[in-house]
């Protein structure tokens, strides 16, 4: 049975609620309660994740993100978490005429002045490290050997465990359904299992959060974009090295998924466009676009089984950066969503910050200044893209 009131409700219970969730507590704010509409927590986008962790972005916001998500993850370590789970592959981002090659440059550039090791490759290095690829059109690439992947639901898991321990209370089947404000601040959540008063609400509902903010009034520009992954079956002649691999002018991304391959094909962002993220399905006319993009680049998974696919949503907005802190408008309401596919590897990061804010009513590790929902409505907030995505 939910508690009648609280100090903070948070809303979502995958990697950025349950970040947001544990570090509130360390700061001595436990009278937490998080809910999850799903019967199981670890949230619905969470758990079919990719789990990519990497720090090459083309902005110092999202830069700096990453970095910060990283050192958290270092500091749990006494939980084995990065030690045993983050397996450093790299990333590597390989490009070609229809990319921006100085765009992608410069952004090396920036990443290593914030001190992240990326380095520049040319199109003979990368054919000698990976040469089972089609690589003839390729101008370059970047490459970071420190980033790789990690196993989002033990990450989520533990994070959970690690705030329940703190006192943070979990329900999961429950739904919010309303919010009850004053005009200008939060008073209640309303949910299918009754009423919480609280004057403090964290939306981390990632594709969802678009239709969570407007139940309080807040036109919040989030929009649910449908993906899909695949992964094959054992490949016995994928080197044990291979790296995250991303054509970023293609869509198109490959990673060793239990001795197979995961691979996806990015669907566009849609302007204005909105897509019923409680409807999950795999459309099978993309996944044949997404087949024949991944064999032009690797044949040899033509010798492949796909073992399984499946379908999920993407929370984007149209700069590719989260909206993250305290809405302009509703007092107590607290943004955590819009990563645009980046939700998971920047968890950690968001949601120290989150906490920082309701903590002291101000980020106090980074300035999120430009990430604030009303960013839009000012020239320098239209400026900010991110072009380092799949």
């Amino acid at each position: 049975m939910i508690p009648d009131k609280c100090e903070v409700v948070i809303i979502g219970s995958g990697a950025v609620g349950a970040c947001t969730a544990y570090y509130l507590a360390k700061k001595g704010i436990t009278d937490v309660v998080v809910l999850e509409k799903s019967e199981s927590l670890g949230g619905a986008t969470t758990s079919i994740c990719a789990g990519g962790m990497r720090s090459q972005f083309t902005t110092e916001i999202n830069i700096e993100l990453s970095k910060l998500s990283f050192r958290l993850l270092e500091q749990l370590d006494s939980y084995n978490l990065v030690q045993d789970e983050m397996d450093q592959c790299g990333y590597m981002f390989i490009f070609t005429a229809q990319d921006n090659l100085s765009e992608f440059y410069d952004a090396m550039l920036l990443q290593q002045r914030l001190g992240v090791q990326t380095e520049w490759m040319e199109p003979k290095q990368i054919q000698k490290k990976l040469p089972m690829l089609v690589l003839e059109d390729v101008t370059g690439a970047t490459y970071n050997k420190q980033d790789g992947l990690i196993d989002p639901n033990k990450i989520t898991s533990t994070y959970i465990r690690l705030s329940r321990e703190l006192g943070v209370k979990y329900y999961p089947g429950v739904a919010v359904t309303d919010f009850i404000t004053d005009g200008s601040a939060i008073q209640q959540v309303v949910t299918s299992e009754g009423a919480i008063t609280s004057r403090v609400v964290v939306n981390a509902t990632g594709p969802w959060s678009k239709f969570v903010a407007a139940k309080a009034g807040i036109e919040l520009p989030v929009i649910p974009c449908h993906q899909q992954l695949l992964v094959t079956d054992v490949l016995p002649w994928l080197p044990a090295d291979f790296p995250v691999i991303v054509f970023p002018g293609e869509g198109l991304g490959l990673h060793k998924e239990t001795g197979g391959l995961l691979t996806g094909l990015n669907k566009p962002f849609v302007a204005g466009g909105c897509e019923d993220p409680d409807y999950s399905y795999s459309d099978p006319e993309w996944e044949y676009k997404h087949l024949e993009a991944a064999l032009r680049r690797l044949p040899r998974l033509q010798e492949a089984t796909i073992k399984s696919c499946w379908g999920g949503y993407y929370d984007d907005t149209p700069d590719s950066h989260p909206v993250l802190g305290a809405d302009n408008k509703i007092q107590g309401f607290y943004h955590a969503s819009g990563f645009s596919g980046h939700g998971f590897m920047h968890s950690p990061a968001a949601g120290l910050l989150i906490s920082e804010e309701i903590a002291g009513n101000s980020a106090q590790t980074l300035d999120i200044s430009s990430l604030r929902s009303n960013r839009w409505l000012t020239a320098a907030g239209r400026k900010i893209n991110e072009y380092y995505k799949i």
